[in-house]
């Protein structure tokens, strides 16, 4: 990682964050001036999500700066599903524990766990107080950061799962996206125009933000002589919060899994979609090579060419609002520092036609 080389950090380390931490011990610890500095510091903290270097006191801004980029959320934070309200609330519980008048006489100790691997997680971020009997130690949690080498593996990967063993190269089109490596690309930038269920009409979103995480598919997949490889992904986006900026709401837009395939022998690629709705469907692109940066991937429901793939949506769904057909384009862009989409969804709603369109251009973060 970037300024993190220990999965494991604290103030004895060598990163980013170890800054931060050593300016906090140091600034707490004081053994002349720690009661009133720390009294101080409860009023502070109460807000964590706010706090600045003139608010922290005596911290200096280096590692202050390193946690206000990466931790917080929002466009320049690694991890888009961890809210500016989850870091707030955990570290604020954790700070106030610590700076507790009756826990003075302890030092107050820094450490940040970075081990886990999935670095879409949904609120996987938590700062506990753990005390001993010298010392109060204020245990973060959280995954680790998109970037650097891996120390455990020497190897340049920081996603929930080792780097592929397939040989640089053998992912077809989609090797620019992920190829060895977990790869995260982020926007602010995309269009969505759907259906509101609330207000009965169609709805346009611009604006909004979108996340795609890849992971490099381990071993090749064999389907008798069919060989298969590529990338799995996930993708997930949110509304922004009207008439602020660089905010974006906590319940996602939209979010999927699936996996991007190539069946190099066939000149084929595949794209395979779950959603949490309990809509499932394969999608097909024709006429690929390794070097396509542009495919058009089509499923269509009720299509007896297998070429046409196909769409299942759950009972409910199937009545109230099946997805009938599905196309979406997609353009690898710049080498693959940047891909751009769009997607068109057509439902049937109570007998009506309804066309669901998604558009946005992302950069690999």
């Amino acid at each position: 990682m970037g300024g993190m080389p220990d999965p494991i950090e604290t103030s004895g380390s060598t990163g980013g964050a170890a800054k931060f931490f050593k300016n906090v011990e140091g600034w707490l610890n004081d053994p002349v001036k720690r009661t009133v500095r720390r009294s101080d510091a409860r009023t502070k903290v109460e807000n964590f999500a706010l706090i600045n270097t003139t608010a922290a006191g005596g911290m200096t801004t280096g590692g202050l700066t390193h946690f206000d980029l990466h931790w917080r959320g929002g466009s320049s934070g690694w991890w888009p599903r961890i809210t500016r309200d989850r870091v707030n609330s955990q570290m604020r519980s954790a700070f106030l524990s610590a700076l507790a008048p009756e826990k003075v006489p302890l030092n107050i100790r820094l450490r940040w766990d970075c081990r886990y691997r999935d670095l879409n997680a949904v609120e996987y971020f938590s700062a506990t107080p753990v005390e001993t009997s010298s010392e109060v130690w204020i245990e973060i949690v959280s995954p680790r950061a998109p970037e650097g080498t891996d120390p455990e593996s020497g190897r340049p990967n920081y996603g929930f799962n080792p780097t592929s063993d397939l040989p640089g190269g053998s992912i077809g089109p989609f090797t620019v996206l992920g190829d060895q490596q977990v790869a995260n690309y982020d926007s602010t930038a995309g269009i969505d125009n759907s259906y509101d269920n609330v207000r009965g009409e169609m709805v346009t979103t611009d604006g909004f933000r979108e996340s795609w995480s890849f992971f490099p598919i381990h071993e090749p997949v064999k389907n008798g002589t069919q060989v298969l490889t590529g990338l799995s992904y996930t993708r997930d986006s949110w509304r922004p919060v009207p008439d602020q900026t660089d905010t974006f709401e906590d319940e996602t837009l939209h979010s999927e899994t699936g996996y991007f395939l190539w069946d190099a022998q066939n000149g084929l690629a595949y794209r395979v979609i779950a959603l949490p709705r309990g809509v499932t469907l394969l999608a097909v692109a024709r006429d690929v090579n390794e070097e396509s940066t542009e495919l058009t991937f089509v499923a269509e429901a009720d299509s007896n060419d297998p070429f046409f793939g196909g769409i299942l949506s759950n009972p409910i769904l199937f009545e109230s609002a099946r997805t009938v057909r599905f196309e979406s384009t997609m353009r690898i862009l710049d080498s693959g520092t940047s891909f751009a989409y769009d997607d068109k969804a057509e439902q049937r709603r109570e007998g009506q036609e309804v066309e669901h369109t998604d558009s946005n251009s992302l950069i690999r973060i």
